[in-house]
């Protein structure tokens, strides 16, 4: 449609032609005021920039107005600023942009500058009444958008570049969406905060493709994208030096997110999840690269509702608990084929800090991960009287829940901590804890607990575990436990461990239970390990049971429990 709006005196003008190359494309009469719409017909006989049609109002004959037009009359409009509030007409105070610079009645190429507008699909402008059923942006050489858009219909968009404008959101998301090769652009860093890139309120949203980066959304939680609804497919999607309260990326208050591919890269949270932040109602599957992102809490992500994690996770830095992920005891947490490497704490978990049981599926990997104390200090002895946090190396467990916690299908290697070097679980609460098919490897722990460090009021169960090369700066080089009851079961062996206190395989305080099962194949074995104080392969401080057999050998320690084979254990009290 076209707004005529051109004659200054209502009812005066009583006739309008428009013409194309000396032929009248549409004749009219009225009289007519500045308000009234006038339809075209489709399709005009030329679209697009360079076509000039002569517009004459009054009497015709009189000298007419030329008119360059810049908006392509001939095709559905596509509700992108031109009508606002889409009452079917071309709203006389449009930015001059073009829709369809390429005639192809597809696209919309040039859309720089229109901030606060808001697309809306309503009439077509075509026949008025009918409704858009599709808005769409496509880029050729990489065009610019600047401006916010509240989406209603379908929508798609692809191959350009969105400025995110400053404290307002550029996508307000409701129905369904396909974004492709789009980069969305902020300005952290500088003293104004841009809003979000987007967030999804319903609807079924796709990106392949592109960039969110430099996203700054201040106290906001979700830098680039917050997520309240609906169905959000991420696929080989970038996330780069992107900021937010929570959620320095990614926010997923509620809704479903699935992640495949992608690097989430530099992001920050002043609060929690460097890159990503899953509330109570939040549920993702991500499966990618979540590297040297930074949070107080989680400097990878925080989980307080469903989450699934595949892929590397790297060089991510907390300032408080959980390198990598940190997981409320409301969470559902799960790993698979996951790969957890050089993270950090400066306080519990450099890989891991959970509240709630999580399962580890397939090839699961924690390495080099490392927590911190809050004080600095290099020797192997500790200092004396004073409180140390860190506690974890790998993964940092703990509890509010009556339930068995298993911590199953997972490989440590050579994570440190000043307690627990691979695992430590610290609980006031009574839950029993299954360790069950680990491997702990070359794990250190400046104090106490170079594998494991235990300090709960339920039981710790070790099967088909295998600790080797653990080091602990004071007992436990395998195990350190203070719990009523360890107990020792099938295809668990403990080798080549040191402390350089007591307990170089394992150093409890309780009762220690040595149980295998009636396979001889699957023997339980405590070997080659080392104590500088007592208790070259055991030191118990309880009371020892063994029911059946267990094969203790190799081990050596200065004082107690040392040289002979008969000598590798140290019990005191029972």
């Amino acid at each position: 449609a076209l707004s005529v709006g051109f004659d200054p005196t209502p009812a005066d003008d009583t006739q309008l032609q428009l013409t194309y190359a000396g032929t009248p494309v549409v004749t009219t009469f009225g009289p007519y005021s500045p308000l009234d719409t006038v339809l075209l017909p489709a399709p005009l006989p030329c679209v697009g920039p360079g076509c000039t049609y002569t517009l004459e109002l009054g009497a015709i004959g009189s000298p007419p107005t030329t008119w360059p037009i810049e908006i392509d009359l001939g095709i559905v409009e596509l509700c992108d600023g031109v009508d606002e509030d889409c009452d079917g007409m071309v709203d006389e105070d449009a930015l001059p942009f073009w829709p369809d610079e390429s005639a192809d009645g597809l696209t919309v190429l040039d859309l720089a500058s229109t901030t606060g507008v808001v697309w809306v699909c309503g009439d077509t402008g075509v026949v008025q009444g009918q409704t858009n059923t599709v808005i769409q942006l496509q880029g050729r050489d990489n065009p610019t958008i600047t401006g916010s858009a509240d989406i209603r219909a379908p929508f798609d968009a692809a191959d350009l570049t969105w400025v995110v404008p400053a404290n307002q959101d550029a996508l307000r998301v409701r129905q369904g969406t396909n974004l492709s090769n789009v980069t969305f652009q902020g300005s952290a860093g500088t003293s104004v905060p841009s809003g979000r890139a987007m967030v999804v309120e319903a609807g079924d949203v796709q990106i392949g493709g592109g960039t969110f980066q430099s996203i700054d959304a201040g106290n906001q939680d979700g830098g680039a994208v917050r997520v309240e609804g609906g169905n959000v497919t991420l696929t080989n999607v970038g996330f780069i030096g992107n900021r937010a309260q929570r959620g320095g990326a990614l926010a997923a208050i509620g809704g479903v997110v699935d992640v495949n591919g992608g690097l989430w890269s530099d992001n920050q949270a002043t609060l929690e999840g460097g890159a990503l932040y899953v509330a109570t109602t939040g549920n993702v599957s991500f499966q990618g690269d979540m590297m040297a992102n930074s949070a107080e809490h989680g400097g990878g992500a925080s989980v307080h509702g469903v989450a699934t994690f595949s892929g590397l996770m790297k060089h991510n830095a907390a300032t408080g608990s959980g390198g990598a992920i940190w997981a409320a005891p409301s969470a559902l947490l799960a790993l698979f084929d996951a790969t957890v490497l050089h993270n950090h704490a400066a306080e519990d978990g450099g890989g891991l800090r959970v509240q709630a049981p999580f399962d580890a599926i397939g090839s699961v990997m924690i390495s080099g991960n490392h927590a911190d104390s809050v004080l600095e200090w290099s020797a192997p002895d500790a200092p004396q009287g004073q409180d140390l946090v860190g506690r974890g190396g790998g993964i940092a467990a703990s509890g509010t829940q009556d339930q068995l916690w298993r911590i199953g299908s997972v490989a440590l290697h050579e994570n440190t901590a000043p307690e627990g070097g691979g695992i430590s679980i610290v609980d006031a609460d009574e839950e029993d804890y299954l360790l069950d098919d680990v491997e702990l490897f070359g794990n250190w722990a400046w104090l106490d607990g170079g594998g494991v460090f235990a300090e709960h009021g339920g039981s710790l169960t070790l099967q088909n575990t295998t600790m080797q090369e653990n080091w602990a700066g004071q007992d436990g080089g395998g195990v350190h436990a203070v719990v009523p009851t360890v107990n020792v079961e099938t295809g668990t062996e403990v080798k080549d461990g040191s402390a350089d206190r007591d307990g170089g395989g394992f150093h409890v305080i309780g009762h220690l239970l040595f149980s295998p099962s009636a396979d001889l194949d699957v023997p339980l074995v405590v070997s080659g390990n080392d104590a500088y104080g007592d208790g070259g392969g055991i030191f118990v401080d309880g009371t020892l049971q063994v029911v059946g057999s267990v094969e203790v050998s190799d081990c050596h320690a200065n004082t107690n429990g040392a040289g002979q084979p008969s000598n590798n254990i140290t019990a005191r009290g029972g």
